[in-house]
């Protein structure tokens, strides 16, 4: 992490006084997610990567609904909005829709690599190593939302209040 975005973390309004700053240099963003989750100490965890901006109250929300779901729940945000050399806008699917179908998981990624669900269900469904030379998988999301599905979890979206 270059110092710029240390002191963007460390001065972020929301997280002041309540965040600790874990650096690894695994050289593999699924291994340093894994790194993340065993050193937290919350019961609900959320897995964002350094470049997602999200609204201030998106962690409350996520915690409500969690609990709302149930245990074996993965929450994403409806929307997911990318930019940079290209913009797009991704809506996410809640798993127990109509229109979700498991067998488009083999064309493509339901959902954003945000998630938000219960310290268990990291530690029992860890992010695998990514890349073809080392283990045969691409995004190490999409794998491991095709994995937590095979184990029963369900990916859910919290409805709008």
């Amino acid at each position: 992490m270059d110092p710029e975005t240390k002191g963007v973390v460390r001065a972020h309004p929301a997280l002041l006084n309540q965040a600790r700053s874990l650096e690894v240099d695994n050289g593999d963003v699924a291994m340093s997610r894994n790194n993340g989750v065993a050193a937290s100490t919350g019961e609900i965890l959320c897995i964002l990567d350094g470049d997602d901006y999200y609204s201030k109250n998106w962690i409350e929300r996520n915690v409500y609904f969690i609990r709302k779901y149930g245990e074996d729940v993965i929450l994403h945000p409806e929307l997911a909005i990318s930019f940079g050399s290209k913009i797009e806008c991704q809506r996410n699917i809640d798993q127990t829709a109509p229109a979700y179908d498991a067998a488009d998981l083999l064309l493509h990624n339901y959902w954003a690599v945000w998630t938000s669900s219960r310290r268990t269900t990291y530690e029992r469904c860890p992010y695998q190593r990514r890349g073809p030379s080392t283990s045969g998988f691409g995004y190490e999301d999409w794998h491991w939302n095709c994995e937590t599905i095979a184990r029963g979890y369900k990916h859910r979206i919290g409805e709008i209040l």
